[in-house]
């Protein structure tokens, strides 16, 4: 099976206003994605097109989510409001679209994504090292496995950040909360400046790591310097975690 890469958007925008689907729809017709089908369900078999934004956009509506499909990258997209009161937007793509020259054009669209529509916080990784941060096994009586996650789930990110990743995207609150200096003086990564008081930081090395536990120990020294216990870790039972007070607000606001 072919490895993907993934990314995920908490974000207050919602793709039931009109004006945030005509938007979000325009940069999925962006060549880059190379849109083909949308549909409320993932194998989606609607004929993508760039005027049936107010179609997608009734069928969202209706089910309350929405699925985008590419053609050849593997690209899928996913848009879901969560009752808390955001809305989360999720894309898969082929691994193989973020590295070598293609990394850097991927990585100024999700920029253009955010952009447009400013998120309370995002990622992006290969899903080994999501998995390797959230994927839960447990074994059943009857011999079986059964997967879940942990540290991800919606409930949850009211009480902390799911983590930090190849590719984390701070939102404004985020921003002001840890300081746009410490941000961009971070180690080892390249920061990017988005509107609306956005930064993005990348690990200054490729999405898919040769040493898994090397990745998983520098994500951690990174966020040792942002402060600990706002981004959840598997293997900090030592620490209490909690959500950074500032988005925390935010939250509890979008939720009434």
């Amino acid at each position: 099976m072919t490895e993907k890469f993934r990314v995920g958007l908490y974000t207050s925008h919602q793709v039931s206003e009109r004006d945030t689907m005509r938007r979000l729809w325009a940069l999925l017709s962006d060549p880059i994605v190379n849109a083909r089908r949308y549909g409320s369900v993932e194998r989606a078999k609607t004929p993508f097109a760039a005027k049936a934004f107010d179609a997608a956009r009734q069928e969202y509506e209706d089910e309350r989510r929405l699925f985008v499909r590419g053609e050849k990258n593997g690209f899928v997209a996913s848009f879901s409001r969560r009752r808390e009161g955001w809305s989360n937007w999720d894309i898969w793509m082929n691994i193989r679209e973020l590295q070598g020259s293609k990394m850097q054009p991927w990585l100024d669209w999700f920029f253009r994504l955010c952009n447009e529509f400013s998120v309370l916080y995002g990622f992006g990784c290969s899903v080994s090292e999501h998995d390797a941060k959230h994927l839960r096994v447990r074994r059943t009586p009857t011999g079986g496995a059964a997967t879940g996650a942990v540290g991800a789930a919606s409930q949850e990110f009211l009480r902390y950040l799911p983590g930090l990743y190849w590719l984390t995207i701070l939102g404004p609150e985020l921003t002001k909360a840890f300081g746009a200096e410490k941000i961009n003086s971070l180690p080892g990564v390249r920061v990017f400046q988005l509107k609306s008081q956005q930064i993005a930081i990348c690990l200054d090395e490729p999405v898919v790591p040769k040493d898994m536990d090397g990745r998983l120990q520098k994500e951690r020294k990174l966020a040792d310097i942002l402060g600990a216990q706002y981004f959840f870790d598997r293997n900090r039972a030592d620490l209490k975690f909690g959500q950074v007070p500032e988005l925390l607000q935010t939250l509890e606001k979008l939720g009434r």
